[in-house]
């Protein structure tokens, strides 16, 4: 069985901590509950809350550095947020700041004095140990996770690392590399981890978010050739794509979590209806042609010459 050690990444939780410390409001994307952790980071960090690494984090985010492209922009950096390679950033990352992005880059070097004039690095590196991330790598271990994606896909995954992040709400899931090496990441919500297990649900959720942010690396491609020119997709393009790939990737998680018994047909209204509540309206639909996939490996090789089935169902994009 595949196995992966999940772990918190230093860039991650920086940019999560300025977050953390910004006005950033109304976005529900960090943590600010009052717990041990959040508790530790006030005591330690809230006399920084006027940084100009903080006070400029809430205009960053409005231009485009916001949800899944911090991640994106974090994987692109050392540790000591200087760029792997400044001659290999993506596009797509490019794309997504609304401005020229020279901006983002003088706002690295702002982010850097945070995390030397904070001394960042001594307390992330002095507060890893943690007994719930070794819970949840115990509980990821039950399940041949990767190898139950692989076999429903027919298709290899990447290389593939899970993250977890202890500020974020949300959960992202990034591709980085080339068309010939890509390297996909789960960045994992504590958050919700925590939120689950207070329910009895940690097995779902934690299967539930890495099946889901994995699926986005196999399926955003896939939609990206409908497109003429996917990075410059006007809004109403963009909210269609959101919802084709969410459709998709929802009702697979279902499938996944129902072959290993952890939801039954009696979970269909909730997981559907819930789906539809988080910008998958068609993730029922989809649900009901992915039973025929599973039926049909003589006719369908991979999930790749199904997808147009999927796509047919949920309609053509704007403009198309």
């Amino acid at each position: 069985m595949k196995t992966f050690v999940i772990k918190t990444d230093y860039r991650i939780e920086l940019f999560s901590l300025i977050a953390f410390l910004s006005k950033l409001e109304g976005k529900w994307i960090i943590d600010r509950s009052d717990n041990s952790y959040t508790k530790l980071l006030k005591d330690k960090f809230i006399k920084f809350a006027d940084h100009q690494a903080v006070v400029e984090f809430p205009r960053m985010w409005d231009k485009g550095l916001c949800w899944d492209a911090i991640p994106f922009l974090a994987f692109h950096l050392k540790d000591d947020l200087l760029f792997i390679n400044k001659d290999d950033i993506s596009k797509r990352l490019i794309a997504r700041y609304d401005g020229d992005f020279s901006d983002v880059i003088k706002y690295l070097t702002i982010v850097q004095n945070f995390a030397l004039l904070t001394d960042y690095k001594k307390f992330y590196y002095s507060n890893m140990d943690d007994a719930f991330i070794s819970e949840v790598n115990a509980k990821a271990k039950e399940y041949p996770i990767i190898e139950d994606l692989e076999n429903y896909l027919r298709l290899k995954l990447n290389d593939s690392t899970v993250i977890m992040s202890n500020l974020f709400i949300s959960s992202f899931g990034v591709t980085l590399g080339t068309e010939n090496r890509k390297q996909i990441y789960c960045v994992m919500s504590g958050y919700s981890l925590k939120v689950a297990l207070k329910h009895n649900g940690l097995d779902r959720s934690l299967l539930s978010i890495i099946w889901h942010e994995f699926l986005h690396s196999i399926v955003n491609p896939l939609s990206d050739k409908l497109l003429e020119n996917p990075l410059e997709m006007s809004d109403n393009q963009v909210k269609w794509y959101c919802k084709l790939n969410e459709s998709i990737i929802w009702a697979i998680t279902f499938r996944l979590l129902f072959n290993e018994k952890i939801v039954n047909k009696k979970d269909e209204e909730w997981y559907f209806n819930n789906a539809s509540n988080n910008g998958a309206p068609k993730a029922k639909e989809m649900n009901l042609l992915l039973i025929d996939y599973e039926n049909d490996e003589s006719i369908y090789n991979n999930f790749e010459d199904y997808y147009p089935i999927l796509h047919q169902e949920f309609g053509r994009s704007p403009n198309e």
